[in-house]
C-alpha cells in the first residue's frame, strides 16, 4: 500500500470513528502508519473530523438540485454566517456543498497558496462585474473586495477540463457536456 493509499485509508477511518463516536463511547480513535510523517498524519486527522463535523452539521436548500432554481425570488433575507463545518444538501438529501472551514493546515495553506500564486493573472483578466444583467457567477456583489494585505486579485475563473452549460441560455440538456476553451487550446511539450 503507497502512502497515498494509506493516508486516503486513515481520512476515511478517522472520519467514520468521528462520525459514529456518539453512538459507541467504547470505540478508539485509529492508528496511522508511524512511516507517515508527522505533519501528513496531522493533516489527514484534521480532515477526517472536519469531515465528520460537517457530516453531522447539515443545511438544508429548500429545492432539488437536479432542477436548481432559476432565481432567487427573496434577496432580503439575512445571509447566514457560517463558521463551523457544514455540507449542504438539496430536499432529496443529496450533498451539494461541504463547507470545510480550517481543513487543511498552516503548512498546507501556504503550500499550497505558493503553488498557486501563478493564477492570479487569470483573476485580474476576469474581475467582477458590476453591470446588471453580468452573470451571477462575476456579479461584484459575490466578491469581497480587493484585500491590502493580499495579493490575490478578486476574479472568476472556470478551470474544470469539462462543464455543464447549465444556467446558459443558448445551453442544450443537462447532458451536453462541454470542453473548456482552456483545454482545446494547444499544449507545448515540456522542456526537458
Amino acid at each position: 500500500m503507497s502512502n497515498f493509499d494509506e493516508v486516503n485509508d486513515y481520512v476515511s477511518r478517522t472520519y467514520h470513528y468521528h462520525v459514529n463516536a456518539r453512538q459507541d463511547m467504547n470505540s478508539m480513535p485509529p492508528l496511522i502508519n508511524p512511516r507517515i510523517p508527522r505533519a501528513l498524519s496531522h493533516q489527514a486527522r484534521v480532515a477526517g473530523k472536519r469531515l465528520a463535523e460537517a457530516r453531522c452539521n447539515q443545511i438544508v436548500a429548500p429545492w432539488d438540485a437536479t432542477c436548481p432554481p432559476v432565481r432567487v425570488e427573496d434577496c432580503s433575507t439575512p445571509m447566514r454566517i457560517q463558521i463551523a463545518p457544514a455540507i449542504v444538501v438539496d430536499s432529496a438529501g443529496r450533498i451539494i456543498l461541504w463547507y470545510l472551514p480550517n481543513v487543511l493546515s498552516t503548512e498546507y495553506e501556504d503550500l499550497m497558496w505558493n503553488e498557486t500564486a501563478g493564477i492570479n493573472n487569470l483573476f485580474r483578466a476576469n474581475p467582477p462585474n458590476p453591470r446588471p444583467g453580468t452573470s451571477w457567477r462575476n456579479q461584484a456583489r459575490n466578491f469581497l473586495p480587493q484585500q491590502p494585505d493580499h495579493s490575490l486579485h478578486p476574479g472568476c475563473i472556470s478551470m474544470s477540463p469539462g462543464w455543464f452549460q447549465r444556467g446558459q441560455t443558448d445551453a442544450g440538456g443537462v447532458d451536453d457536456a462541454q470542453i473548456s476553451s482552456v483545454d482545446r487550446a494547444p499544449v507545448a511539450p515540456l522542456a526537458a
